[in-house]
C-alpha cells in the first residue's frame, strides 16, 4: 500500500551461494528515504533530480533509453556516483532494473529475475517462451516432413 509517498516493501535477495536474505525496507520520496536508489519516483527524465536523504543531496537522472527487460521494452533512467553506484530504473515505475555498487573489497552487481510489474511483450498472442517452443516445434516437424519426401522420392527411384 501507498500513503502518499510513503510505502514498505519486502526485499528478497538470492545470493550467489543459493541462500536468500530478506527484509522489510521502509520508503518516504518526500524525507528522501530511497533505501540505496533500490526505488525511487517514477518518470523521472534526465536533468530531474530526487533527494536522497542518506547522502544528503539531490541526486540527478543522467540518461535515458530504450532496453528488453524480463521480456518487455521498457525506458529506463539511470544514475550515479563516481567510482562508488551505478543504478538504473524502469522509467514508469522507478524500480531499479540493474545496480553495479563498488565496495572496498568487492563489487556488488544485482539485476531483478523476475516482476509482477509489467508482462512480457506477446509475440503472436503468445509470450516469448511459448512462441519459441513453438517456433523450435514447427522446425522439427517440417524437418521431419522433409526426410520423409526425400525418403519416398529415393525409394521411387530404386
Amino acid at each position: 500500500e501507498v500513503d502518499g509517498t510513503w510505502f514498505r516493501a519486502n526485499k528478497t535477495a538470492l545470493l550467489v551461494n543459493g541462500s536468500f536474505s530478506s527484509s522489510v525496507w521502509d520508503f518516504n520520496f518526500t524525507e528522501g528515504q530511497v533505501q540505496s536508489w533500490a526505488i525511487i519516483p517514477a518518470n523521472l527524465s534526465p536533468g530531474d533530480t530526487f533527494f536522497d536523504v542518506a547522502k544528503l543531496a539531490n541526486i540527478t537522472i543522467e540518461g535515458e533509453e530504450q532496453k528488453t527487460l524480463l521480456g518487455a521494452s521498457r525506458t529506463v533512467t539511470h544514475a550515479s556516483e563516481l567510482g562508488i553506484v551505478y543504478r538504473e530504473w524502469d522509467k514508469a515505475t522507478g524500480v531499479y532494473v540493474h545496480a553495479v555498487t563498488y565496495n572496498n573489497n568487492y563489487t556488488v552487481i544485482t539485476n531483478p529475475v523476475a516482476t509482477n510489474l509489467w508482462s512480457p511483450e506477446l509475440v503472436l498472442g503468445l509470450n516469448p517462451t511459448a512462441f519459441c517452443t513453438l517456433a523450435n516445434a514447427v522446425i522439427v516437424v517440417a524437418a521431419l516432413i522433409l526426410c520423409l519426401v526425400i525418403v519416398v522420392i529415393w525409394r521411387k527411384r530404386k
